[in-house]
């Protein structure tokens, strides 16, 4: 049951860092880190990824929470399987991230995103993350590829 206690570990780093940011800057407040390739600031997102659906935060809540369920009982559902392991993996990143930042929609009713890429490409520049982002990514991206390798 490793796969469970990689989600368990996503989970309580993502929050303990969500909390230091809340304590320690204020909304919007930038301070470049990494020499200067990465801002860290503070951001309360409403909507989804990007803040797309901003007004519509309890779609979004109801959204997130549908597949939330969903993955987990598959995730839940693999843990008795054999073999997998790429996909139980994948699984446990992506529901790890994604239970804490659904948390922080029923808790605060917003999500903390935290950092963003300093760049030239000006859409990804403006995007703000948090952990639970980057492990939602790096897991659908693993899930892709063991898709891949299956066929």
């Amino acid at each position: 049951m490793i796969y469970v206690l990689v989600a368990a570990v996503i989970f309580g780093l993502d929050y303990c860092v969500k909390q230091y940011i809340e304590d320690h800057k204020d909304e919007g407040e930038a301070e470049d880190i990494c020499g200067g390739r990465i801002v860290l600031r503070r951001l309360s997102n409403r909507g989804s990824a990007g803040g797309f659906f901003a007004d519509k935060s309890d779609a979004v809540r109801v959204a997130v929470s549908t597949i939330m369920g969903c993955m987990g009982i598959h995730f839940f559902l693999l843990l008795f399987q054999k073999g997998q392991k790429w996909t139980k993996f994948a699984y446990a990143l992506i529901l790890g991230g994604g239970l804490s930042n659904m948390v922080d929609r029923y808790q605060k009713g917003y999500v903390t995103d935290y950092f963003s890429f300093k760049v030239k490409w000006k859409k990804l520049k403006r995007l703000v993350f948090n952990l639970s982002d980057m492990f939602i990514l790096l897991g659908c991206a693993i899930l892709v590829v063991a898709g891949l390798k299956k066929k």
